[in-house]
C-alpha cells in the first residue's frame, strides 16, 4: 500500500486536463519500507498502470529497487564506583574487595534488526572478568517495543532494532594482585 499518491506532478502543457499526444504526465507516489522488509532484504518491483475511457489499461515497465541492508553495532563501556555498598570503607577509592560496576551500552547503528546480541569483556584485572548480563532497554526509538529480550539476565539481548540501545552490566571485585601489579 502506498504511503502517498499517486499525485499528479506535471505534464499538462496546455492545462486542458486531457492527455494530448505530445504530453508526458508525471505522477509521484511514495512507499515507506517497513522494518520487516528491510530485515528480509531483496528488492521491490513496482509497475504503474494508466487507463482512460478510450484505451485499454497500459502497464509501465517495472521499476525495481534493491533493499540495502547494513548491519552495524556500537558499544560504549563506562563504569560506576560511587555506589556506597560498593566502596566498603567509604573512602571513594577502589580498594581491595570493593566492587566496580561496568555498563555496556550497545546501540544498533545499522538498518537491520540484530538478534542474539552478546557482550564479552576482556578485562585487564587479575580477578575473574565481569560477566555482562542484567540487560535492559535504555533507548527505544519509535516504533516502541520493537526490540525484545526473551529471557532477562542471561547475557544475551534477543532482538535489537535499529537506533535502539540495550544496556548490559557486569561487576568486578578488586583483588590484591590488582594492586601488586601496579
Amino acid at each position: 500500500t502506498l504511503t502517498s499518491g499517486p499525485t499528479y506532478s506535471s505534464g499538462d502543457a496546455d492545462s486542458d486536463g486531457q492527455v494530448d499526444t505530445t504530453e508526458t504526465w508525471i505522477y509521484a507516489a511514495t512507499f515507506a519500507v517497513p522494518q520487516s522488509d528491510i530485515n528480509l532484504g531483496g528488492t521491490y518491483s513496482n509497475t504503474a498502470t494508466f487507463d482512460t475511457a478510450q484505451t485499454n489499461a497500459y502497464a509501465s515497465n517495472a521499476a525495481t529497487t534493491s533493499i540495502t541492508q547494513t548491519s552495524s553495532i556500537q558499544i560504549v563501556k563506562s563504569w560506576l564506583f560511587a555506589i556506597p555498598a560498593h566502596d566498603l570503607n567509604s573512602n571513594g577509592l577502589a580498594d581491595l574487595g570493593d566492587t566496580i560496576t561496568y555498563r555496556y551500552d550497545v546501540e544498533n547503528i545499522g538498518n537491520v534488526t540484530l538478534t542474539n546480541v552478546v557482550v564479552a569483556d576482556s578485562h585487564g584485572g587479575s580477578g575473574p572478568p565481569p560477566t555482562p548480563d542484567d540487560e535492559a532497554m535504555v533507548t527505544d526509538v519509535a516504533p516502541a517495543l520493537d526490540s525484545t529480550d526473551v529471557t532477562s539476565s542471561n547475557e544475551l539481548w534477543s532482538s535489537l532494532a535499529p537506533n535502539d540501545i540495550a544496556r548490559f552490566t557486569g561487576t568486578y571485585i578488586v583483588t590484591q594482585p590488582d594492586f601488586d601489579n601496579q
